[in-house]
């Protein structure tokens, strides 16, 4: 059974910021590399080579270690830091992806692009500064009380409509010609990811320094919570 705890350090807001960042850092510069590794490829074996020349790169496995790390390092974050805070500073790799890209690929940024780059950026600071400074819950039965609450059960509900809606319904009709379709389906299933995260990293960091007091390894729902949390 778990019992009151103390609220967290003031620097485990800080470890997750800088975490997050640098997942952003190494996810967006994972895209360089891949990219780099696939031009290379084709300029090498033409236009689709073996089918699998790719795999021969070191740049692309580069590309791939990178945001391996930036993934894992993404999900340490969430054990630090509320999801609210870590899961926008995610835009970053999009401005690192788009800063190396016209250093490295050549490709240029319009004004447009700038622009939105600009905002991810003013966006991400105005996060970091009115973020809340330790994360809403820090064991599985404060993560399951506020999962079951009825708020919660109602928007999975909604949420969980609009997902058979949009796969069903819209997505035939018009998933072909609109990204919108597929970007709002993964943007509803991955709050259920970033919850699942938020829970499970919170509560493995509370386990490991209150490991003989109230280790959370023995509260049952960690389990199908570890498999929620994992990527489909």
């Amino acid at each position: 059974m778990s019992t009151p705890h103390d609220a967290e350090p003031t620097w485990y807001k800080y470890v997750g910021i800088t975490l997050a960042l640098t997942s952003g850092l190494f996810i967006g510069s994972s895209f360089i590399f891949k990219k780099r590794g696939l031009l290379d490829t084709k300029a090498k074996h033409g236009e689709l080579g073996d089918g699998h020349a790719y795999l021969k790169s070191p740049m692309w496995w580069t590309g791939m270690i990178l945001m391996a790390l930036g993934e894992v390092l993404n999900f340490v974050a969430y054990a630090f830091s509320p999801a609210i805070l870590v899961t926008p500073l995610g835009a970053i790799s999009v401005v690192i992806s788009a800063i190396l890209s016209e250093i490295f690929l050549k490709e240029r940024l319009n004004f447009t692009g700038k622009v939105g780059c600009a905002q991810c950026i003013i966006g991400a600071v105005i996060i970091v500064l009115h973020a809340p400074e330790s994360n809403g819950s820090d064991t599985i039965p404060e993560f399951f009380g506020y999962v079951t609450a009825p708020s919660f059960i109602m928007y999975a509900v909604l949420c969980g409509a609009g997902i058979a809606y949009l796969v069903y319904i819209i997505a035939p009709l018009h998933g072909e010609t609109n990204p919108m379709v597929y970007i709002t389906t993964c943007s509803l299933i991955g709050s259920f990811l970033v919850l699942s995260c938020q829970g499970l990293g919170s509560s493995l960091a509370y386990t490991f320094s209150h490991w003989n007091e109230d280790n959370q390894f023995l509260q049952w729902p960690i389990y199908p919570l570890m498999r929620s949390s994992r990527s489909p």
